[in-house]
């Protein structure tokens, strides 16, 4: 065993999750059974320019709606 540790010994490092999964089904489970919500949410797009990063889309919809399941549905 060298000077060099990093080859001899494991660590771990405790993360938590960007996203809250349990909000994420939820908003799943609200688009697939509720059109209202789907199409709703869909109609928050207009205005935004495409093609559109991920990122710049959850934006825009962050803008646009006061519903957090919305948000959600396109963060998955």
């Amino acid at each position: 065993m060298g000077g060099d540790i990093s080859k001899d010994s494991v660590a771990a490092v405790k993360h938590r999750p960007t996203f809250d999964s349990e909000s994420l089904n939820r908003a799943m489970e609200r688009a697939i059974s509720d059109e209202n919500f789907l199409n709703k949410s869909i109609n928050l797009l207009g205005g935004l320019k495409f093609p559109a990063f991920k990122g710049n889309i959850i934006n825009h919809v962050k803008k646009n709606a006061n519903d957090p399941e919305v948000v959600s549905l396109f963060k998955t």
